[in-house]
């Protein structure tokens, strides 16, 4: 699909991960608590699988609440796949295949790379396909009512006369329940992309290809915006005939503006090349953002943008805390509604080869490693092939961790409570 051809060529991941099977024993630095692992039994029927789909990056968002959503495969029972939401006193079903939507039809699956989001109300929204009924494909939102639609694909696209939807990817999910999420368009036999929102039920265009760029050109394709409590919108782009190639950008009440565009001047040094497909936005319009860098004494890093001015987090070749050097980090990093800011990332040299460290009171700090001991007494040995995190409010994290090739450890989710906390 063109979107996939866009991203893989303008908005790549930053770094390989040839070190993350590697098992390695370490001092535990925390104490996180399973929500789900592979074998444990489902309230669906049947027990848990899987929670990723061919080696992707898993994204099990945690709320305030320490609830996380995930997806997962399933194991002899009445469904093959389903979404849930578990926190450390159980886990409730949210959707199914099988289940019935509204508009008719029933899910057949969860698409080829299914990432929820929650809000702190306790809302999932989550991207199926649907046989039967009206559209192979929609995006819905699961909140106490039960389940609403979203956007169909084949449903009239708003503010494009004659378009309709033909794919939906990437819901973002605000804490009061508006739904911001990319879409493939079709008008007639032209194709395009758009970033689109639903507000207390109602849909709209916030951007499309093809529409002006602030300072010149036409958008030509977008990575996956993020909404905030204010309302506002963040993605990266492609541009078509601009004084820039691509870059992040803020929609908010006055229209469309640049934040960061490649080839603008690093904190680092040299300039921006390149910007993660997915970034971490704050109630307060922060970004954090990771990036690779032509012209510097680093190659990459992980950066956060504010209307104060960038702000450097991390670089390769840094120091880590607790030892080694940063030698790469995750596809995207993470940041809280508060903006705080966590990450995955590879070290050389240290007492671990691969760790999440996030930003605390006493600066940059290592939450969890590879070679900790888990809850139930296994070794964490593996974070996966593209490890990714997501962080509450408080500063709370989600992750995943997968067995290696040769059987060892489990597949299963975490959350790890906030440092200090007596949880």
């Amino acid at each position: 699909m063109r979107r996939r051809r866009i991203l893989r060529r303008v908005l790549p991941r930053i770094c390989g991960w040839a070190a993350l099977a590697a098992a390695f024993t370490a001092q535990a630095q925390a104490t996180p608590i399973r929500i789900v692992a592979s074998g444990q039994e489902s309230p669906a029927g049947g027990s848990f699988d899987r929670f990723d789909v061919n080696q992707q990056p898993v994204l099990a968002p945690v709320n305030g609440k320490g609830q996380v959503a995930f997806f997962a495969k399933l194991a002899r029972g009445p469904a093959d796949e389903g979404i849930f939401l578990g926190s450390p006193t159980g886990i409730v079903k949210v959707a199914q295949t099988g289940d019935r939507v509204p508009g008719g039809g029933e899910i057949s699956g969860f698409a080829s790379h299914p990432l929820p989001a929650l809000n702190d109300q306790g809302q999932v929204a989550f991207v199926a396909s649907v046989s039967g009924g009206r559209g192979a494909e929609g995006i819905f939102l699961a909140a106490s009512g039960g389940l609403k639609t979203v956007a169909r694909a084949g449903g009239k696209v708003p503010d494009l006369p004659g378009a309709g939807f033909a794919e939906l990817h990437y819901p973002s999910l605000s804490p009061g329940g508006e739904v911001v999420f990319l879409a493939t368009v079709r008008r007639g036999r032209e194709g395009g992309e758009g970033i689109f929102r639903s507000r207390r039920g109602v849909l709209g265009k916030l951007v499309a290809s093809g529409d002006p760029v602030p300072g010149g050109g036409s958008f030509g394709g977008f990575g996956v915006p993020a909404v905030n409590a204010s309302g506002q919108v963040v993605f990266p782009a492609l541009v078509e005939q601009g004084a820039v190639v691509g870059g992040l950008f803020l929609l908010d009440k006055q229209g469309i503006r640049l934040l960061l565009g490649a080839g603008s001047p690093s904190p680092a040094g040299g300039i921006f090349a390149q910007f993660s497909e997915r970034v971490g936005f704050s109630d307060s319009g922060q970004v954090a953002f990771a990036a690779r860098l032509k012209d510097a004494s680093s190659a990459a890093g992980v950066f956060v943008w504010r209307a104060q001015g960038l702000r450097t987090v991390a670089l390769l070749g840094d120091d880590a805390p607790s030892g080694g050097k940063f030698a790469g980090f995750g596809p995207w990093p993470a940041m809280s509604h508060a903006g705080q800011v966590a990450f995955a990332a590879a070290v050389d040299g240290g007492p671990a080869p691969v760790a999440i460290f996030a930003e605390g009171p006493d600066g940059l700090a290592r939450r969890i490693a590879v070679g900790d001991t888990l809850p139930d007494g296994q070794i964490l040995h593996t974070f996966g092939l593209s490890p990714v995190l997501t962080l509450n409010g408080s500063g709370g994290i989600s992750f995943v961790t997968s067995a290696t090739p040769t059987g060892q450890g489990r597949e299963a989710i975490y959350y790890l409570p906030p440092a200090g906390s007596s949880r």
